[in-house]
Parts: structure tokens; sequence; C-alpha cells
């Protein structure tokens, strides 16, 4: 047995770690940004994402924190007199990306279902065109629910944004799903 012997090329020197991370770390940063819910968070947030979403247009994931962000900040204008229109738009938009980029990620799906049933709750008159349609809003939900039907998020999303027998269901499921009520 002869065989010829030829060297492994080493790692190559010069791979910056850090730059690697750095989108991931601007992730995790932004999520947990939007866990808090305090507006200027959000904000902060947003801007995170939406420079992720610049660099990096494929992830859905990225799409999916921008939509949240921007749905946050549509919630926290809601009642005012000029709820944040623009952030809603791209609240949209982003969401639908995602479940483009990334149809089974249900993550995506149920963000588009809350994007979806946020824009339902402003006055007709604040409203985009063409956005909260709340039969849209719960399919994305079932959807969402359908690909990880033990994710207790996408249950209760589902409950909040459905109505008759299906909101029941989902609010009576949310509980056993989700560990913070045991």
């Amino acid at each position: 047995f002869v065989e010829t012997v030829s060297p492994i090329e080493p790692a190559r020197a010069g791979v910056d770690v850090y730059a690697i991370l750095a989108p991931h770390r601007a992730w995790f940063e932004g999520v947990a940004a939007l866990e808090t819910l305090e507006v200027d968070r959000v904000a902060d947030a947003r801007t995170s994402l939406e420079q992720l979403v610049r660099h990096h247009p494929t992830d859905a994931r990225f799409h999916v924190g921008l939509a949240t962000a921007c749905a946050l900040q549509v919630e926290s204008t809601r009642t005012d007199d000029r709820p944040n229109i623009e952030a809603l738009h791209l609240a949209a938009r982003s969401a639908h990306e995602a479940c483009r980029l990334a149809p089974d990620l249900a993550t995506a799906w149920t963000t588009l279902g809350f994007v979806l049933s946020r824009v339902e709750r402003l006055p007709a008159a604040a409203r985009p065109e063409g956005t909260g349609d709340r039969i849209d809003s719960a399919a994305a939900l079932q959807h969402a629910v359908t690909l990880e039907p033990e994710i207790w998020m996408h249950v209760f999303r589902q409950a909040d944004a459905s109505w008759g027998l299906d909101r029941l269901r989902a609010a009576g499921a949310t509980p056993v799903l989700c560990d913070v009520f045991d």
C-alpha cells in the first residue's frame, strides 16, 4: 500500500470570528430589546434589524425581527391621533417577505398573523389599503400552529386574533403549552 501524501491545508489565517458572529449577535441583542417592550429599546432594535435586513436580505429571521419591531411601534402609537402607519407598512412587507423566504418557518407565519391582527385594530381610516384582513391573519396563525403545534406563542397569538370556537380552543390550549402557568 503506497499512497501519495499531500499536506493538509491549515485553517485559514486571518478569519475574523467576531465579524462572522456580528450579525448573529445583533440579532440576539435586537430580540432581547424587543422583549423589554420599552419604546426606546424597540426603536433601537428596529434600527439594528433594518441594518441586518439591508446586509442579509435573504435571512427570514431578520425580516421576522424587523416586522415584530415595527408592529410593536405601531402598537405604541395605536391610540395616538396619528398612529405610525409607516411602521405598519414596513411590518407587513417584512412579515410577507419572511414567509416568502422561509415558507416552513412557523415564526414567520405567526409574525404575519400578528402584524395583520394589529392592522385590524386600527381605526378604519388609519389602515393601509390591502392590509388588516382578519381572515388572512387567522389563516397565517393557523398555518403557524399547523407547522409547530407545540409552541405556545403561536397558539396564544391565534387565540388573540381568531374568533368563535377557534379562539376558545386556542385560549384553552395556551396554558397547557406554556410552562409559565405550571
